[in-house]
């Protein structure tokens, strides 16, 4: 019975949450908006050059063999060159120099619009292929592949054998961000929620049918759902975006996904948003009005978004005692480990450390959240001082 109770909490709480315009505003909006700046980028991309055909003269005497891209036309002299582009046959041609194999620079000429960013690649793909052409197939794979994956390790810690790139970078500070903007607006939601109860008296009403810690943790869970809808939402439509993208961006093409990081994830997940939703709920129940309530949670709000105010250091220093301390610190610590989790390796000692301390605090908040909860909730148009809050909190009843 008591279970039922809850989870009918949880779901009015839900229900509520996601049929404001607001929530949809956000959980839709900000997707839409990533996709349509996307969008703007692949278009700009492909209509930054004319599409057409393009020749190249080798003064150089290196190119052995045609290209075998459709589009992509040798030429004997500049002046043929030259007479094509005029005519309109060609988009442009480059003119390879005699001295190109001691330093000489590649030349590309056009006439209004320079040809576009695939014929250009194209160009640049077939000229590397013609200056390893004497070598094996090995030779010419390591060559024309580059160095290959780094693998780097700092003395004293964990291997890590991704490729160090800005992509690998930003894709965990992306899913930290995305993490705690979703903490801060579900919360927020529990906090009008509770607030709005209390001034209109419906908590009380609640109150003769429900414990205060069933009130606490059908909303909370209420919460969760919230946040794992949003979560959930973001995620399909970044893997998605990640997928069209990687048609048109070198960089995500070859996107490895951070499963260890992923996992981490994962295991923050629940304990955060118990721990900021329990505190959510106390608030609103101490607290005389939503105004106040908010005025008191903005503080909150500073503390898990603190990590990005020291986030040249994280650039500089990431193993600084600093950042230790916020990725042990509760209301900091996911937040702290995304931000530093593509520029270092961090001990699986401190990240385990901090999900310990994480959950030992989202426990703690489900023990006294409640008596704070209980004496609040039938104060009407009052709130709670400082004493009485301690004295909630220390109560067993």
């Amino acid at each position: 019975m008591a279970t039922s109770r809850l989870w009918l909490v949880a779901r009015y709480e839900y229900l509520k949450a996601v049929r404001r315009r607001t929530f949809l505003l956000m959980t839709l909006g900000l997707p839409v908006l990533i996709v349509g700046v996307m969008a703007i980028a692949i278009a700009t991309t492909e209509r930054a050059g004319a599409e057409g055909d393009v020749g190249y003269v080798d003064l150089a005497g290196i190119v052995s063999t045609p290209s075998p891209v459709a589009g992509l036309l040798p030429y004997p002299s500049d002046d043929g060159a030259r007479s094509a582009l005029e005519a309109g046959g060609i988009e442009g041609y480059y003119v390879i120099p005699e001295d190109y194999l001691v330093g000489g620079k590649v030349e590309l000429f056009f006439l209004s619009r320079s040809p576009s960013d695939r014929m250009q690649q194209a160009f640049a793909d077939f000229l590397s292929q013609q200056l390893v052409a004497g070598l094996s197939p090995e030779e010419q794979e390591r060559v024309l592949g580059g160095p290959g994956q780094v693998v780097s390790q700092q003395l004293g810690k964990e291997a890590q054998s991704e490729p160090a790139s800005v992509v690998r970078f930003l894709l965990p500070v992306a899913v930290g961000f995305l993490f705690v903007f979703a903490v801060m607006s579900s919360a927020g939601y529990l906090l009008q929620a509770v607030t709005d109860e209390k001034e209109n008296r419906t908590i009380e009403v609640m109150a003769t049918s429900l414990t205060a810690r069933q009130l606490m943790v059908g909303k909370s869970l209420g919460l969760i759902g919230i946040a794992l809808t949003q979560v959930l939402v973001w995620a399909v439509m970044a893997v998605a975006a990640l997928v069209i993208a990687g048609n048109y961006f070198e960089p995500l093409r070859n996107l490895s996904v951070p499963w260890a990081f992923l996992g981490v994830t994962a295991l923050f997940f629940i304990p955060a948003f118990v721990l900021e939703g329990g505190i959510m709920v106390a608030i609103g129940a101490a607290v005389a009005d939503l105004r106040q309530g908010q005025q008191i949670s903005g503080f909150l709000q500073f503390l898990f978004l603190l990590p990005v105010f020291f986030f040249a250091l994280v650039l500089t220093n990431p193993d600084s005692v600093l950042l230790v301390l916020l990725t042990l610190f509760p209301p900091t610590s996911f937040f702290t480990i995304a931000l530093r989790w593509g520029a270092t390796a961090i001990p699986w000692w401190q990240v385990a450390l901090a999900w310990a301390l994480l959950v030992a605090s989202a426990v703690a908040v489900l023990q006294v959240a409640p008596r704070v909860f209980r004496r609040g909730m039938l104060r009407y148009g009052q709130h709670m001082r400082l004493s009485g809050l301690l004295e909630a909190a220390r109560s067993r009843g």
